[in-house]
């Protein structure tokens, strides 16, 4: 379970690679990520929130600044970013920091 307060960082077990206006994310550990998926995309916000996942910021703390730089509420974005990161906890794609 996740809340506001709650510290993400992304998996060692991923290979993470910029390319251009994307990111892709490669699981290279069996049991990371979903059976029908082999690699994630991230455009945007999703890139920006992976980025930022770097196991030095609460989950309140990143949606503040992405909701600054894409001017929506701080509701709005920590709303966001909880489901979002919920999901990749679920894929195993982050970890918690502490």
């Amino acid at each position: 379970m996740i809340s506001s307060d709650t510290i993400l960082k992304r998996t060692p077990d991923v290979v993470t690679r910029r390319i251009g206006d994307e990111t892709i994310i490669v699981p290279v550990v069996a049991g990371v990520g979903h059976a029908d998926d082999d690699l994630y995309t991230l455009r945007g916000t999703g890139q920006d929130l992976w980025e930022r996942l770097d196991g030095t910021a609460s989950l309140a703390g990143i949606a503040a600044a992405l909701g600054e730089d894409y001017e929506v509420s701080a509701q709005e974005a920590l709303q966001d970013v909880t489901g979002f990161c919920s999901e990749l906890l679920k894929r195993k794609l982050l970890v918690h920091a502490v």
